[in-house]
């Protein structure tokens, strides 16, 4: 049940979270894309064959008082019929993104408002 606030807490509905850790000084959120398979960009073909993965982090609103970092699984599909293999993409996240919009335009307002020393920036 608590995963499932989290979810909806988080809105993000391409990605569903498969691990929380509850840390000391922040909250790490593991994601992984709803998907299971891609469509090959050169054949348009399905791939479900999961060849490798590798780990993108976004910083996060806090919740409760704690800086929270996105950890998004991102894996790589290999395509048997054109042997390319294509990484997942992100509808949400673009490829070179490091804070999720809302804290960009949070940290944002907070600056327009002439607080420098915004400690929401500093997490």
């Amino acid at each position: 049940m608590a995963i499932h606030c989290i979810e909806m807490l988080l809105d993000l509905p391409e990605f569903r979270l498969i691990g929380l850790t509850l840390g000391d000084q922040r909250i790490d959120l593991h994601l992984q894309r709803q998907a299971h398979a891609i469509v090959c960009p050169r054949c348009q073909r399905v791939c479900e064959r999961i060849k490798e993965s590798r780990t993108r982090s976004i910083r996060d609103l806090p919740i409760l008082g704690r800086p929270v970092m996105l950890w998004l699984h991102m894996r790589r599909f290999q395509c048997k019929p054109c042997q390319l293999r294509p990484w997942e993409v992100s509808e949400t996240f673009d490829e070179r993104v490091k804070w999720t919009n809302r804290l960009y335009c949070r940290v944002r307002a907070e600056s327009l408002q002439g607080d420098p020393s915004s400690q929401l920036a500093r997490r």
